[in-house]
């Protein structure tokens, strides 16, 4: 025969303790199970504050040069190389020379990368996506990273380094890099660099130059020095 407060179980245990103990166990069991990806992004705020710290400049709200040539070193590419400018396309970083804490953060969250392994995963599969079908949104975003914040506009030198990675092999852009800087020799505007990309693009929904389209003079006069160099 059961005796006492009919609120009490033969066990001797109120059930509304044994009701928070049951909930405090789910919140455990919860938090637990959103540790490891709480900690994979964690781990890539550590990854990001150590090559952060290797530039004094802005403590660890930025990837300076020195931690941004580290950087690339651990994800096995080259400073300055199509696979680098492919992580700054996907950072989507509009200042020079560094890259943000936050665009870093946005980058690692949006594409839910979790461990430094995953970063170098998904790096090859945007290399590919832009060698193909992204290029000219890829090529077009870079302006801002590669003229630098201490320019007004891209430098012609600049210019030709980056068009020289970004378009490797292609002989129509070799001989406008001849031209651009041994006869136009003037800064890169956001326009020309954009029209680039357009010009010299040989895939199915290219837009071939015709003069009378709305071009900027540089295509104008490099198109014209071109037939001159190739008439006989």
């Amino acid at each position: 025969m059961v005796t006492g407060d009919m609120s009490t179980t033969v066990t001797g245990l109120d059930p509304h303790k044994m009701a928070r103990r049951a909930s405090r166990f789910v919140s455990s069991v919860k938090a637990s199970t959103g540790t490891a990806s709480s900690t994979g992004r964690t781990e890539m705020e550590r990854y990001f504050e150590n090559f952060a710290s290797m530039d004094s400049a802005e403590g660890l709200e930025t990837i300076g040069p020195k931690g941004i040539q580290h950087l690339c070193e651990d994800l096995a590419i080259k400073r300055d190389s199509f696979e680098m400018y492919t992580l700054i396309w996907k950072l989507g970083i509009t200042r020079g020379g560094c890259i943000p804490r936050s665009d870093w953060l946005n980058m690692v969250y949006n594409y839910n990368i979790e461990v430094p392994v995953e970063l170098k995963r998904r790096l090859r599969e945007w290399v590919k996506d832009a060698r193909g079908p992204s290029f000219i949104e890829f090529y077009s975003e870079l302006y801002d990273y590669i003229r630098g914040d201490s320019a007004r506009m891209m430098l012609p030198e600049t210019a030709a380094r980056a068009w020289d990675v970004l378009f490797r092999g292609d002989q129509q852009v070799a001989q406008w890099i001849r031209w651009y800087t041994g006869f136009y020799d003037c800064e890169v505007t956001r326009d020309i660099w954009r029209h680039v990309a357009l010009f010299f693009n040989t895939g199915e929904n290219a837009t071939p130059y015709r003069k009378e389209d709305a071009w900027p003079t540089a295509f104008d006069l490099f198109a014209e020095w071109r037939e001159t160099c190739e008439t006989p």
